[in-house]
């Protein structure tokens, strides 16, 4: 039979003391203290004097590669571990383990004086707790410590028979307490700390940091206090405290290229200390990269925590102090941003997080461009909530921030470090359409925090607004301008729609949303490098290729139907207009029949781009199309976008740039849902 990897048992307080007197059960350094405070340590004892649980004791049969874990407390006076010496160590149940030991060997720990923990032989009331934290006297007062030792002296001294019966009450019931105790064998740290991490539920949850910082502490070097010194600290005055477990994330990637957990806690002092002082420099250069470049005003405008490790490996491998090219500056920002509205650290953050320095490598080798990544869309932004932590909320915050915002009355530029926006997600500050406007038109609490409403507006001029509506202080703030362009000019800079077909000008708050975040949208794509126009020699063969690639996915999703598919799940309409233009074809073709046509994926060739679209949402057709397309009015606005950019190009009709910037949107959107690759043309 296999060897449980558990084990149950039940140990008496005198066999806990003795494994630890010996050595035999061990403190982990990942254990932040050392014993409890007083009240919980007089309530520790009156709970075992009446017989109350205290909570499972759990232990380690902890392999000797661990042994580095062990922490040395001199008042425990333990032996030195021996190399093949079996012990174990405590996961959970240290603090009431130690304090048990403080108080029974009277230890004096950070001017704590653990023997005077005594017990009242004099109370008779039941109802109140014995234990105190007194000095001693030996008649009423007695320590802890003598009588669980075998006070003999003590006990012969006491003053009358009902003191005596009480000593020995007290001390059998503390002596033959049942602790509960598991032992956990066969485990590797991961395993042991899963458990620890399950159990441990009153006190400070252990954290991997605090594994890692315990497993590389010695007496020269603690990476928790040099992290907080050296990188925390001193980051925080310009940018706030950065997350603690992103520097042993940036040490695992600059010396091993991988940051899993493994690999962190396989970190040796020796490694961390030769990449320590680079490490910490380019930790700044990574923020002031940022702060500069990519509107991350302060830490908690971050999309992920993750982002400053991978930084600071670009840095650290940069050789330099600075970025090394206006290439490469281009390449991190797309990146930056990709990260942000790919929201690419949602999950699987390490793995994804090395993938990303695999990319840094080769882009400091060859230049090579950052990887191609799906983003959200505009549905995704009002959907998405200010209120709400999410990278896609911190990533509008950063854009909006790095288009100069301005003031819409003083047209000054807003100063984002000023206490007014230290809480941007107050529920009366920054909307565009008032949080009380919107509530008194009845609009549910979480519409009104909705992504495309926010944008930063200063004290002075939210009290302005007040509850009035867009429309209202809109005229208003234009009204203050020498000209219109001026006006608009200031609303670019909070990329808020002005046109005359705003949903401000008629205070239609569903159309404004989608306006803005189109606008929004429009200039992530831009900011990740995915909105560039096409060559104008390129234009006709990718919509070309894209139209070829949408039909072949028709057809052959369409055959989930069946090969018949077109009389029975292709609308009438259609049916019958791609019957005429066969005709019309076959009529001015000569040696075509009409037959070389009745393969529904050759009628699939006379389709009109709007046919497409009936094809894909009529009724039983979406479920076989969801999966690629997701969302079917974005994919009917798209192909509507499509038709209208294709059509302008087979008519040589102009193509303004709104025509132009939509048409990128869609290509990008028709090649990521259709798995196309239009990389011969730049795409």
């Amino acid at each position: 039979m296999r060897a449980p990897k558990i084990e149950v048992s039940g140990k008496q307080l005198g066999t806990l003391m003795a494994d630890i007197q010996h050595g035999r059960i061990r403190v982990p350094r990942f254990q932040r203290e050392f014993v409890w405070e007083r009240s919980r340590i007089l309530k520790l004892f009156d709970s075992m004097l009446v017989e109350y649980p205290i909570g499972t004791i759990f232990l380690w049969n902890a392999p000797s590669e661990y042994n580095h874990l062990l922490r040395d407390i001199e008042e425990l006076a333990q032996p030195k571990l021996h190399k093949h010496q079996n012990y174990q160590l405590i996961l959970d149940g240290q603090q009431r383990l130690t304090s048990l030991y403080a108080v029974i060997h009277g230890i004096q720990f950070e001017g704590e004086d653990y023997g005077k923990f005594v017990v009242d032989l004099e109370l008779t009331d039941e109802q109140d707790s014995p234990f105190r934290y007194r000095n001693p006297d030996n008649k009423r007062w007695i320590s802890v410590k003598e009588l669980l030792s075998g006070g003999f002296a003590v006990y012969d001294g006491l003053p009358n028979s009902e003191a005596k019966q009480r000593f020995r009450d007290i001390s059998d019931a503390l002596r033959g307490y049942p602790f509960s105790v598991v032992t956990v064998s066969d485990m590797q740290i991961d395993d042991a700390i899963v458990i620890f991490e399950r159990i441990n539920q009153q006190g400070r949850k252990l954290s991997r940091y605090d594994l890692i910082c315990a497993s590389v502490m010695t007496e020269e070097f603690d990476l928790r206090e040099r992290s907080e010194k050296d990188v925390i600290d001193k980051l925080s005055p310009k940018f706030g405290e950065i997350e603690e477990t992103s520097i042993p994330q940036a040490l695992a990637l600059n010396s091993k290229h991988n940051t899993e957990y493994k690999s962190q806690l396989d970190l040796t002092t020796e490694q961390i200390q030769q990449i320590w002082l680079r490490t910490v420099d380019c930790f700044s250069l990574a923020v002031d990269f940022v702060k500069e470049n990519l509107g991350v005003a302060r830490v908690d405008f971050l999309p992920y925590d993750a982002i400053l490790p991978v930084l600071n490996n670009y840095f650290y491998h940069s050789s330099g102090m600075s970025v090394r090219s206006s290439e490469h500056r281009d390449q991190l920002e797309r990146w930056f941003w990709l990260t942000a509205f790919a929201e690419r650290y949602s999950g699987a953050s390490q793995t994804r997080m090395n993938e990303d320095v695999r990319w840094i490598r080769q882009l400091l080798e060859r230049n090579e461009s950052v990887p191609k990544m799906n983003i959200a869309d505009d549905n995704r932004l009002v959907a998405s909530k200010m209120r709400t932590t999410s990278a896609i909320r911190n990533g509008v915050l950063c854009l909006l921030n790095v288009l100069g915002p301005q003031d819409f009355r003083s047209k000054e530029k807003i100063n984002l470090n000023s206490d007014h926006f230290s809480r941007f997600t107050r529920a009366e500050r920054h909307h565009i359409f008032p949080v009380g406007f919107l509530k008194n038109r009845g609009l549910e609490s979480g519409r009104v925090h909705s992504i495309p409403n926010f944008c930063f507006i200063p004290r002075d001029t939210n009290s302005w607004i007040g509850d009035r509506a867009p429309s209202d202080y809109m005229r208003g703030i234009r009204n203050m301008y020498s000209s219109d362009e001026e006006f608009l000019a200031v609303m670019r800079t909070h990329l808020i729609p002005v046109g005359n077909d705003s949903g401000i000008w008629t205070d239609n708050y569903e159309l404004f949303l989608k306006q803005r975040a189109r606008l929004l949208i429009e200039e992530i794509k831009v900011r990740c490098g995915i909105s560039t126009s096409l060559k104008v020699e390129n234009r006709d063969p990718v919509v070309n290729k894209i139209e070829v690639a949408l039909r072949d996915h028709i057809h052959h999703t369409m055959l989930a139907h069946g090969t018949n598919y077109w009389k029975q799940f292709v609308t009438s309409d259609v049916q019958k207009r791609v019957e005429n233009a066969i005709d019309r074809y076959v009529g001015k073709t000569p040696g075509t029949k009409k037959r070389d046509f009745d393969h529904p994926r050759k009628k699939l060739d006379h389709c009109d781009v709007s046919d497409y679209g009936k094809i894909i949402s009529n009724g039983p057709n979406w479920a076989l199309f969801s999966g690629a397309f997701k969302n079917q009015n974005e994919a009917r606005r798209t192909l509507d976008d499509f038709r209208e950019y294709r059509a302008a190009l087979k008519h040589n009709r102009e193509i303004n740039n709104m025509l132009d910037h939509r048409a990128q949107a869609a290509i990008l959107w028709l090649r990521n849902a259709l798995e196309l690759d239009l990389g011969e043309f730049g795409i």
